[in-house]
């Protein structure tokens, strides 16, 4: 197969990396406004052509990747479908309004899905499936929590920071939009957009001497339409102790905890039991996580977008990949409308 990345930014970057790790890729196109990026991205891994149009990558490929700034999302696909309506993998959220997004649903092609990869993470993929056996009951409470500190250390101005992304991009739009995503996994069901109570927060508010216009900070609750109660937080602005990834679930049976402090172990805490007990995650990761990012997170990227392209090769969708729809409706969360 031949795939395109459209953008060619740190997340593209990472796609790049994965796709190369997969089997039945047989080249990799990328295309970029700035062609020194896509010059600069070809030139740092093999078997990577660079394209100087959309136009001219659709004739080589099977599928794009859309790693581009959220407004820019609709227009390229636009540009795609207008040529070739050939499936796309959406990084999220789907775009920098909730118009655009119900648009992106209404016109992406058949096998397309949104980039959601924390469901491909190790961790997370083995804490849903031991939820999913039911050996501990039914899933009630979800807490789950993302806290970084880019607000906080980085020194430029980016797109993430302007008012054009319409809160898409800070902490809420950018990390809740995956937490959003997993508690409507492990639930099996939509989130109750009226039940919905979100709090943001901006903590950094210069930078460059350019008032930055996005959250860095957001708790929401809420609970799922199956009733399954949940905490959401995110942070881009978090102190250092506090930095990582964590996700807890309570089920009528007991407990499920696991935190990127120690990211090889899962607590399993039954009900009627004094002593938990630790599952311990035996796992050979394929590719290194870069720097901030959690534990096996470049492994759910390559896991994820290998099973889109096995998607796209058996024309069958796959029931582990966030579909539009998926995508469409936490950015209806992100905006609460």
């Amino acid at each position: 197969m031949n795939i395109g990345v459209v953008g060619c930014g740190s997340i593209a970057t990472a796609h790049v990396r994965a796709l190369q790790e997969i089997e039945n890729v047989k080249n990799i196109y990328v295309f970029d406004i700035d062609s020194a990026k896509a010059m600069a991205l070809s030139n740092q891994f093999g078997k990577v052509g660079v394209n100087i149009s959309i136009k001219d990558m659709i004739s080589k490929v099977d599928g794009i990747i859309i790693a581009t700034p959220n407004n820019t999302h609709l227009p390229i696909l636009k540009e795609i479908i207008s040529i070739k309506p050939i499936p796309i993998l959406c990084e999220k959220p789907l775009a920098s309004s909730l118009p655009d997004a119900r648009e992106i649903q209404k016109l992406a092609p058949p096998l397309s899905c949104v980039g959601f990869n924390y469901r491909f993470n190790h961790a997370v993929n083995k804490i849903f499936e031991v939820s999913n056996s039911r050996k501990l009951g039914n899933l009630i409470f979800a807490d789950i929590g993302f806290n970084k500190n880019s607000a906080i250390t980085k020194r430029t101005v980016s797109w993430r920071d302007l008012a054009n992304q319409q809160n898409s991009s800070g902490a809420f739009g950018d990390l809740s939009s995956h937490l959003f995503d997993l508690v409507s996994h492990f639930s099996k069901s939509p989130i109750d957009k009226e039940r919905l109570k979100v709090s943001l927060g901006t903590k950094v508010k210069y930078r460059e001497g350019v008032k930055l216009c996005n959250d860095d900070h957001s708790i929401a609750t809420g609970v799922t339409e199956s009733g399954v109660i949940f905490r959401i937080i995110s942070s881009k602005a978090a102190q250092q102790e506090d930095l990582g990834f964590y996700l807890n679930l309570v089920l009528d049976g007991g407990e499920l905890n696991y935190s990127s402090t120690n990211p090889k172990q899962i607590k399993i805490k039954p009900i009627d039991e004094i002593e938990a007990g630790i599952m311990f995650l035996d796992i050979k990761t394929l590719l290194d996580d870069p720097e901030n990012e959690i534990a096996y997170w470049s492994d759910s990227l390559f896991l994820q977008d290998k099973e889109w392209l096995e998607q796209i090769s058996s024309n069958i969708s796959s029931k582990m990949l966030a579909g539009i729809s998926n995508g469409l409706h936490i950015q209806e969360l992100i905006f609460r409308t």
